[in-house]
């Protein structure tokens, strides 16, 4: 390992700013340019914007869905919810750090610098894509290993600014991660108050949050979209409200950014946290946090490094070559772009609309069936992810998942960690539900596939 203690303090921050430093930086990042030879990019020869999204150009991004000797070859897998396919950019990057750069970062030694380069050059690329300053990346975008485990550590630092009495507010609807950890502040004598779903629908209600806040209201913890219902939360009237009552919101987009990566900017809210292995990336989770919320709340890391913006909220060193080749994810929206030739937000409208496309005919399959419980939206639109969940009422979840199974369909049968809504629906947590999801790179034909094979396990 190249590199020391000494070498991660700001000295060897101050030294990526030398030209010699600048100059290394540049040969990286000239060497790692020719990366995607392996997968060379196709061409669309077009020269004005793509009205649809090319299919053929998107799957080409993806190994496992472009290589014929790929596992998953005579499969259809739709459990992107529970980590998507890893894109091309984001494998060529791992595989250049781990075999060039697999050093102690921001060191002094040209590999140290470089390795140190991409880390900082993910968080900057991912702040751009949010709409958010780069130049504000090291304070408000932090990576961990996972949003459950970024979460922890969020709570038990907010906890330091939160006195007995002060009032939070959990959405029930919430993946555990965004319940649990903030729960567990009852214990310094913080009242918390679940915010419960409609049991028949799952939705929230916003007339019920107004009734739950008062002046000792804090925080509120909301999804972005559900991971079972899939329905699109109105955040932006969320934190219109619980701003309007002095309160912090935390934001959970782990099952909505694959979808569409939110602007930041427009939404305010004080927390916004995904997770990058589902949104075709590494197993990481990014969390960003408001400038002066971040400066306000409590280290929690080593207690010399307080004031180092980005290490005081991970507080054990990270998978250096994930954070690394996190960057491909914003790589690969790019080159979708160029391809399509427009801008990264208009291709994921792009994206958008295809995944509108795929889910419309799944949910017409299942809301016309009377022999199962369709969670969420029955309609394909805008207000919806392609995160589609069901119960079904005539056989047990384990009989249609193990058909699925034999029919070569990799779905999901759990309760996702989504407990509290279930129970607040009524579902068994023990058995779970049936969950089918997509995103922007499955086909009709899987869909058609997955239908079919869906019809035969409920029959």
């Amino acid at each position: 390992m190249v590199g020391s203690t000494t070498s991660l303090t700001s000295q060897g921050r101050q030294l990526l700013q030398t030209p010699a430093a600048r100059t290394s930086i540049a040969r990286f990042f000239s060497k790692i340019a020719p990366m995607a030879s392996t997968q060379p990019l196709p061409k669309s020869g077009n020269t004005t914007p793509m009205r649809e999204l090319d299919l053929s150009y998107v799957r080409s991004r993806f190994p496992t869905l472009s290589d014929p000797n790929s596992r998953l070859k005579d499969m259809v897998y739709v459990d992107s919810a529970g980590g998507s396919h890893i894109c091309q950019e984001v494998i060529d990057i791992k595989q250049n750090f781990l075999r060039d750069r697999h050093y102690q970062p921001f060191g002094y030694s040209e590999p140290s610098q470089e390795a140190g380069a991409m880390i900082t050059a993910t968080k900057e690329r991912f702040a751009t894509l949010l709409n958010v300053s780069p130049e504000l990346a090291k304070e408000t975008i932090h990576i961990g290993p996972s949003t459950t485990g970024n979460t922890d550590v969020l709570a038990r630092s907010l906890g330091g600014l939160l006195e007995a009495g002060d009032e939070i507010i959990l959405s029930t609807q919430n993946h555990e991660a965004n319940i649990g950890a903030w729960e567990k502040l009852s214990q310094q004598g913080v009242v918390v108050k679940l915010w419960h779903v409609d049991p028949d629908t799952g939705s929230v209600d916003l007339e019920q949050l107004k009734s739950l806040m008062s002046d000792k209201t804090k925080f509120v913890a909301v999804p972005h979209s559900s991971n079972v219902i899939g329905e699109v939360n109105p955040v932006e009237e969320i934190v219109e409200l619980a701003h309007e009552q002095g309160a912090l919101v935390a934001v959970d987009g782990v099952a909505h950014a694959a979808h569409d990566f939110p602007d930041l900017q427009a939404l305010d809210t004080d927390i916004y946290l995904l997770s990058t292995y589902k949104t075709f990336g590494p197993h990481t989770g990014l969390m960003y946090i408001k400038p002066d919320l971040a400066e306000q709340l409590p280290n929690m890391g080593h207690y010399f490094n307080g004031e180092v913006p980005d290490k005081k909220f991970v507080p054990a060193g990270p998978h250096y070559e994930d954070i690394a080749s996190a960057a491909g994810v914003v790589d690969y929206l790019e080159n979708l772009a160029a391809h399509h030739g427009t801008t990264v937000n208009d291709v994921q409208s792009l994206m958008r609309d295809q995944e509108i496309k795929l889910m419309k005919p799944l949910l017409d399959f299942l809301s016309q069936r009377d022999d199962v419980r369709l969670l969420g939206p029955a309609t394909a639109d805008s207000q919806r992810v392609p995160t589609i969940a069901f119960l079904p009422l005539k056989k047990s979840v384990p009989e249609v998942i193990n058909i699925l199974k034999q029919e070569n369909i990799m779905a999901g049968a759990s309760h996702f960690y989504a407990v509290r809504l279930l129970e607040d629906m009524d579902i068994p947590k023990e058995t779970g539900v049936v969950r089918f999801s997509l995103l922007h790179y499955d086909t009709p034909e899987a869909i058609d596939a997955v239908i079919k094979a869906t019809d035969k396990a409920l029959s």
